[in-house]
């Protein structure tokens, strides 16, 4: 017999009380006073016996009772009626999750996580698997569910073992959000058919029995990280978190901790580009929330000979949690200094920021159009003030009257000798009918990797470039070209009341995959007056070459379906098509906050090389210039290295260590600055709550041992529910209370009548 709650047969001592009831003689306490023995010496009276036991039957009555009480609360049952064979515990699958970013590089942390690993392959149970991932701006597999541990066998602790002393923490940010949500997909995965256990079974019963097994093992992530404030975790709201998998976080932290960091200070690139080449630049120091050190030191380094020269530094003053704003001094002395150096607190990890100052791209720009640059009214006049010069990008604008015949000098023919690349045009806009000669050229740019944009401003237009652009037809009635003449400002309101919207927008397209977000991707405040109506053949061979897609693709489409931005391939270029311009004539849009990033990301979608930026943060991808025949492309590291990039290579990601680089295409070479994520330097510590918003289930999955114990005890309850030997158990004490009551009261009268007769 097997009991549920064997605590209550404490409950049977209880049997002690009515044999020391039973022991216990009362002496009389009453005193009679007799006259004859006033004049004797009292003597106390002397016992001549023990107590002794003479009510054998009832306090056997009475234990009896208490020990069927205490028997019922303790839930006895049989186990030789069992309801099912219990099968094996599945186990857990465990996903340990280990944080190797830059934060990880303070004090003694990377230890202390190394010790956390051992203790979860000391925890491992038979029927537990393991895998062990590497995470900063990404997660790394470094050993997961399907490969073979080593050469093939399956010691999976000691092949951890092995890799934990290869690994070493990176420069990379932590992506706390994207390294969970990944680590759960990679759970969630796992397919029990492709597992050697289930492959290896004898018979079709075993290989069931092991799939099942395999699809009920308990999912676990082991989050070992210093946990720290900086840490992104914007993935988590991606999705929901799914229920099944847990997550027990090993929090790292350090006893004393100071912490800051520091950057060029800026409100646009511009002033980057000033203060970086002037004697001024002005450096920004952040101070962690946990800091202990309020004192830092500010100042500029240089390289001489492969080492560091340190230049005066200036003192600065900074609370924890806060940011402070000084300006450093840009001499002959330290104007060849490309790193600034912070020092005085307690961690170097984040203590130098690298600086190169930003080039200026130059881009083509070529119009086509009636209208003056002056014009208020024209689509000349905005499209400049859209795309304005900055640090890094110079606008040259060219401006050529379609109402004049063709000047070769002012758009060469492309075909005819070696046109130089760097006066050829990134961009060519088109707002009028233009001549043959105008549209024909233009054409002839697209089909040598330029992009055309052709603003339709009338029927007459899109009849007109029809005649030279395949798979673009008139669609206007009489209606139509009438309601799309020219609107006068004094034109009755009433006619700009019945005006269209875009309604049918591609978000998945790179030039509005920007604005998909719901705080952007609003356009009903864009009316548009005067639409053109254009039919599009999608089946018409555009003229793509090497075997580029020869199709259109309409990105937006008004309220009435028809098309109002498209493109389509030609030759090696692209042209741009829109039914309705941005002018007030046509429409509001050149007043709508969404132009001026429209304009832009249709221009940096046709800059065929985008430049090196100044600076990029580590784990970041690189877009490298392509090379001319013959050129090499060599990359320098900061570390002196210097790697041969292959000729079909058109990005760089593998730059994992701060520092500046120096590319070099050909003759022309290149710097720029590798920095540290300044989030990563928010060493403070996150509460574990801020994981919990976002729906993830901290805790612990429990152990096959724990499942057995579990199973065995719900079927034990299963089994006594079924018994309910309690009941008997209460009804054979209840019979033995009658008893003892009706024997005692009988023994009660017995003594009472003897006393009596005696007396």
């Amino acid at each position: 017999m097997s009991v549920l709650a064997w605590l209550f047969g404490l409950g049977a001592l209880t049997v002690a009380f009515p044999i020391v009831f039973h022991l216990i003689r009362k002496t009389p306490k009453g005193r009679q006073p007799f006259s004859s023995l006033m004049f004797l010496d009292p003597s106390p009276p002397r016992l001549t016996r023990r107590s002794t036991l003479d009510q054998w039957l009832l306090l056997l009555l009475r234990a009896t009772a208490l020990i069927m009480l205490s028997l019922a609360f303790m839930r006895p049952f049989w186990r030789n009626q069992s309801l099912a064979p219990l099968l094996g515990a599945p186990g857990r699958r465990i996903a340990v999750v280990l944080d190797n970013s830059a934060s990880m590089r303070r004090g003694d942390l990377w230890s202390q996580a190394q010790a956390e690993v051992d203790k979860v392959l000391d925890d491992l149970e038979a029927t537990d698997e393991i895998a062990l991932f590497t995470f900063g701006n990404q997660l790394d597999r470094q050993l997961d569910f399907l490969r073979p541990a080593v050469d093939g066998t399956d010691d999976r602790r000691a092949a951890i073992t092995e890799k934990l002393k290869g690994l070493t923490p990176s420069w990379e940010a932590t992506n706390l959000g994207r390294a969970l949500v990944t680590a759960a997909a990679e759970l969630l995965a796992i397919e029990p058919a492709t597992r050697s256990a289930a492959a290896t079974a004898s018979d079709e019963a075993s290989q069931a029995a092991t799939t099942q097994a395999e699809e009920r093992k308990s999912l676990q992530i082991v989050l070992i990280s210093d946990l720290q404030q900086g840490a992104m975790t914007e993935s988590l709201q991606a999705q929901s978190w799914p229920d099944n998998v847990h997550v027990t976080v090993r929090a790292l932290s350090l006893p004393h901790s100071s912490n800051a960091t520091l950057e060029v200070a800026r409100q646009n690139a511009d002033e980057e580009f000033v203060l970086s080449q002037t004697n001024a630049t002005r450096v920004r120091v952040y101070s962690s929330a946990d800091a202990e050190r309020e004192q830092f030191q500010v100042g500029w380094v240089m390289s001489v000979d492969g080492g560091d020269r340190r230049l005066e530094h200036v003192p600065c003053y900074v609370l924890p949690g806060k940011s402070h704003v000084l300006g450093l001094a840009r001499d002959d002395t330290t104007i060849a200094a490309n790193t600034l150096e912070l020092t005085g607190d307690t961690e170097d990890f984040d203590n130098r920021f690298y600086l190169v100052p930003p080039r200026r791209q130059v881009m083509n720009m070529v119009y086509l159009g009636e209208d003056e640059p002056d014009d208020a009214d024209g689509a000349y006049y905005y499209l400049q003030k859209a795309l304005i010069n900055t640090a890094t990008r110079e606008y040259q604008w060219q401006r050529i009257d379609t109402r004049q015949p063709l000047v070769t000098a002012e758009l060469p023919d492309p075909a005819v000798g070696q046109l130089d690349r760097d006066a050829f045009p990134e961009l060519l806009v088109a707002t009028s009918v233009a001549s043959v000669e105008h549209r024909r050229r233009v054409l002839d740019y697209c089909r040598r990797g330029a992009n055309a944009l052709i603003v339709f401003t009338s029927d007459a237009m899109v009849k007109a470039w029809s005649e030279v652009l395949d798979g673009v037809q008139s669609a206007a009635t009489a209606a139509d070209s009438a309601a799309s003449t020219s609107v006068d400002t004094e034109t009755d309101v009433n006619i700009r009341r019945r005006y269209s919207l875009w309604a049918d927008i591609d978000f998945a397209h790179p030039l509005l995959a920007p604005m998909a977000d719901a705080r952007f991707n609003d356009f009903t405040k864009i009316q548009f007056w005067n639409v053109r109506r254009v039919e599009l053949d999608a089946e018409a061979d555009v003229g793509a070459e090497n075997g580029a897609d020869t199709h259109q693709r309409v990105l937006v489409r008004f309220d009435d379906h028809t098309p109002a931005l498209w493109h389509q391939p030609l030759g090696s270029g692209l042209v741009w098509g829109m039914t309705s311009g941005w002018q007030p004539r046509d429409s509001n849009m050149a007043l709508s906050t969404k132009f001026v990033p429209l304009i832009n990301g249709l221009v940096d979608l046709c800059a065929e090389n985008s430049p090196i930026a100044a600076s990029y943060f580590v784990g970041e991808t690189i877009t490298l210039p392509e090379p001319k025949a013959g050129e090499v492309r060599q990359l320098t590291l900061p570390i002196g290295d210097t790697i041969e990039l292959a000729q079909e290579e058109i990005a760089y990601s593998e730059m994992s260590v701060p520092g500046v680089y120096e590319l070099a295409v050909g003759d022309e070479r290149t710097l720029f600055a590798v920095n540290l994520d300044r989030r990563e330097s928010n060493t403070a510590p996150m509460e574990l709550q801020r994981l919990e918003q976002y729906g993830v289930v901290l805790g612990e999955q429990p152990t096959a041992t724990e499942q057995v114990a579990e199973m065995r005890y719900l079927q034990d309850v299963e089994l006594e529910h079924r018994q309910k030997i309690w009941k008997w158990l209460l009804v054979t004490g209840l019979i033995v209370l009658v008893v003892e009551t009706v024997l005692s009261g009988y023994e009660s009268n017995r003594r009472t009548q003897t006393v009596g007769a005696a007396v």
